[in-house]
């Protein structure tokens, strides 16, 4: 199907060869305007529009991409389909190639085989192993040796296994940039001089990769100062990395947005930060999710701020899979006089799943058919069949 174009100029034989197959698929699609491309990139572009479903100035944009297209031998459906078998849709393919159409002149055995063996050796693969190329459309245009061997060796070391590996860059493929190791190493370096232990520094960077390769001196400092002096969270508290991670993730607009939504249900200041302190990561909650957690266990249950802000975990737990169900559950029970268990909220909500069934479902099953189905539920399927 293919013929080789080598040094057209002053080659009237290759020339006839090449100009009778541009006839060809001018005469079988919609051809490509000639000026707008180098001689030797107009059959790319016919393939692209043919065989990948680009427009026309998809096609010259990309085709002009390749530099140097000296010949061609190499069947492009060959790379297509070691593409399509790797787990790429059709509109995938048409992406990566916009973005790197040199990919459809690679070697499939010798170049793009082992390049995604890399990424199968620290355990992608299927849907995950698509989800890392996409992310970094780059990926096949990468060194071997020189580069990808190098990237995912120092992320091994500085993460600590292939699992966290693959974890990060699935998160975000960028880690395998050439600048990426640079980076990364001046933020270890950094959060290691504020303190950070080596867990907590790989537990920063699998939090959000992404923020760790644009980490500045400044930035960090800003953030230590405020979980000291704003949030009041001490250095020495176990709870100081949290207070870090949960900042880092919110604007100072944010965080303001979010305290006001917990002052708009009466909370002062004092329980306010009692709770942040004691639970960070309720800064991370949405104002939708704590507005209505906080609807219900004020509203309904009648729970003030000093008790919740003595409680935090509360607000750890899924509101409609676990909170209203056995809330709904102590309700049936103490209005038929069955609830024999003088157990507090916070127990009842914290017991384990089986537990709280066996102590509060079970026993009366018989008496309650009703109770118990709706229970499993609402509770949800998986849950439902562990019990």
């Amino acid at each position: 199907m293919f013929a080789r174009i080598s040094r057209l100029e002053g080659n009237p034989t290759r020339i006839f060869c090449f100009k009778s197959l541009l006839q060809y698929y001018s005469s079988t699609s919609t051809a490509v305007p000639a000026a707008a491309l180098k001689p030797q990139n107009q059959f790319l572009a016919e393939y692209l529009i043919n065989s990948l479903g680009f427009s026309k100035q998809e096609a010259i944009s990309a085709s002009n991409k390749v530099k140097r297209l000296n010949s061609i031998e190499k069947d492009f459906d060959l790379v297509v389909d070691f593409l399509k078998k790797t787990g790429l849709n059709q509109s995938q393919i048409k992406s990566l190639v916009s973005v790197t159409p040199q990919v459809l002149l690679s070697k499939v055995d010798k170049t793009l085989k082992p390049k995604l063996q890399i990424l199968r050796d620290i355990g992608l693969s299927g849907s995950d192993l698509v989800k890392v190329v996409m992310n970094y459309r780059t990926f096949f245009l990468l060194g071997l040796d020189n580069h990808l061997k190098h990237h995912v060796n120092y992320l091994r070391t500085v993460l600590g296994s292939d699992e966290k590996v693959a974890l990060a860059l699935k998160k975000y493929g960028m880690l395998l940039d050439h600048r990426a190791p640079e980076r990364l190493a001046s933020t270890v370096s950094l959060l290691q001089k504020v303190g950070f232990s080596d867990e907590n520094v790989v537990r920063f960077i699998m939090r959000n990769p992404k923020r760790s390769l644009v980490i500045k001196p400044g930035w960090i400092e800003d953030i230590l100062h405020r979980v000291e002096n704003e949030l009041g969270i001490p250095r020495e508290s176990r709870m100081f990395f949290y207070g870090i991670e949960a900042l880092a993730s919110v604007s100072k607009s944010t965080l303001e947005m979010k305290l006001d939504n917990l002052r708009s249900f009466g909370w002062p200041d004092e329980e306010i930060f009692q709770l942040i302190r004691k639970l960070p990561f309720i800064l991370n909650l949405s104002v939708g999710k704590v507005g209505a957690a906080l609807d219900f266990y004020m509203k309904e249950l009648g729970c003030t701020p000093d008790y919740l802000a003595s409680r935090p975990v509360f607000f750890s737990f899924d509101l409609e899979r676990r909170v209203k169900p056995r809330v709904r559950v102590l309700e049936t029970l103490n209005k038929k006089k069955l609830n024999t268990k003088n157990t507090g909220l916070d127990r009842v909500l914290g017991m384990p799943e089986s537990k709280f069934v066996n102590n509060f479902l079970l026993p009366h099953k018989d008496i309650l058919p009703n109770m118990y189905e709706q229970y499993l539920k609402s509770v949800g399927q998986q849950k439902a069949k562990e019990l």
